[in-house]
């Protein structure tokens, strides 16, 4: 397929991508909403899912330095896609500190050297699994 892009405008390719990334089988099952307004509502999350998975996406692609290429499913690539990203990332272990039935900590289990990359590419620090926002439970 041939795709012609003017600059500043989405191409083809893209907007058919992201709607086949809207109708995959997981995001498609069977959702029962009568009422317009959660229509409606459904729809501005899955809109802003997929924002967040493109920009995903976009930010290990640009971070990524000319040349390198990160080995994901058995093979390399200069332009993994968001879906390879979060398959890797998926197989972290996160370890949840509890005292008292209060959430203290998280800590990230060993992390492989593809998901200490990931976390480099999109600027996700070493320590944001060590530490949770105060709340107050007064």
């Amino acid at each position: 397929m041939l795709t012609i892009c003017q600059p500043n405008c989405v191409c083809v390719n893209d907007v058919e991508g992201a709607f086949r990334w809207l109708k995959g089988p997981v995001r498609t099952s069977p959702v029962f909403l009568k009422k317009p307004e959660r229509v409606e509502a459904f729809g501005y999350v899955m809109l802003m899912a997929y924002l967040v998975y493109a920009l995903v996406q976009r930010a290990v692609r640009t971070a990524l330095p000319p040349g390198e290429k990160l080995e994901v499913e058995g093979r390399k690539t200069d332009r993994p896609t968001a879906q390879v990203v979060l398959d890797v990332i998926a197989h972290a272990k996160v370890l949840h500190v509890q005292v008292a039935g209060e959430q203290l900590r998280r800590i990230l289990l060993a992390p492989s050297p593809k998901i200490r990359r990931i976390m480099e590419l999109l600027e996700i620090p070493a320590d944001a699994f060590l530490t949770l926002p105060y709340h107050n439970s007064a």
